[in-house]
């Protein structure tokens, strides 16, 4: 089983409410919870809303998710110096190993953005904003950027450009320099880099065609504790909060069907959004 069809078993538990972890135990089983609740259903967790997620502060202390909660909710709450410190204990520890499987598998060097993770000032995050407000003031901040474009836009295959309305086109894996495997490894193994290089683009360069290709651009089939499910979700979810309806119109025959669902179960979106998703869904299966 891959990872979007466990997306499918986990989307079966979200509503509009946030998602129902004991609903996915039991669809599981204690064994598949185990290994699939921190990559589908902590992260939703994170990313839900802020009284929801104690839960994994009390019971899930070791999860990078922690570090998408930081980023995620930062911008509009402060978060207390106890979870402050906890996110930072998990933050450091998982840091070094996403550094060298991003080095080993993308062939990448990057100096600035590496520097960056490791002086990310955690602790300001206590203030409403603090932790952006405190980026802005590092010296390696824009070439630090530049990286995360660099390093998000290898993900997607080095593919640059939209080719039109309805089309999106891709490199073949011998062309774009990047192996399939490569990728996959980075968005299973690299939660926090991964998140984070895109949190950062979007807090700097809300207009970069990255934010664009990762709901639309076809990924390697992921493996089943992939993080990438969530994050495509996340970045589907931030293409509605900015780009104009029009414009995500667009890209919406290409968007993955999982992505179409949860948005149709969880937000409220304009008739005409609701039914361009609702003939995508009549027509396709969630999953592979």
């Amino acid at each position: 089983m891959c990872g979007m069809c466990i997306e499918g078993v986990l989307l079966g538990c979200v509503s509009h409410t946030g998602v129902n972890l004991e609903e996915f135990y039991d669809t599981c089983g204690e064994e598949s919870y185990a290994a699939f609740i921190d990559p589908h259903g902590l992260t939703e967790l994170a990313l839900g809303d802020p009284q929801h997620a104690e839960v994994i502060f009390t019971q899930y202390s070791n999860s990078p998710t922690l570090v998408w909660y930081l980023l995620h909710h930062n911008q509009s709450i402060a978060l207390t110096r106890p979870q402050l410190k906890i996110i930072s204990d998990i933050y450091h520890q998982s840091l070094d190993e996403e550094l060298e499987v991003i080095t080993t598998e993308l062939k990448l060097s990057l100096p600035n953005l590496f520097l960056l993770f490791e002086n990310l000032p955690i602790a300001s995050a206590y203030d409403v904003d603090g932790l952006f407000q405190q980026l802005l003031l590092q010296p390696e901040l824009d070439l630090a950027v530049a990286e995360a474009e660099v390093f998000l836009k290898k993900l997607c295959g080095n593919y640059l450009a939209l080719l039109g309305q309805f089309n999106v086109e891709t490199y073949t894996e011998a062309e774009n320099s990047v192996t399939d495997a490569a990728v996959d490894s980075v968005l299973t193994q690299c939660p926090i880099s991964v998140f984070l290089a895109k949190w950062l683009l979007e807090r700097t360069q809300p207009s970069n065609l990255v934010h664009d290709l990762i709901p639309v651009i076809e990924f390697p089939v992921p493996f089943f504790c992939s993080y990438y499910m969530a994050w495509r979700r996340k970045a589907t979810v931030w293409l509605i909060d900015n780009r104009s309806e029009e414009h995500f119109l667009s890209l919406l025959p290409n968007m993955y069907i999982e992505s179409l669902y949860y948005i149709k179960h969880t937000m409220s979106v304009s008739v005409e959004l609701q039914t361009a998703i609702d003939q995508r869904l009549r027509k396709e299966n969630l999953g592979c």
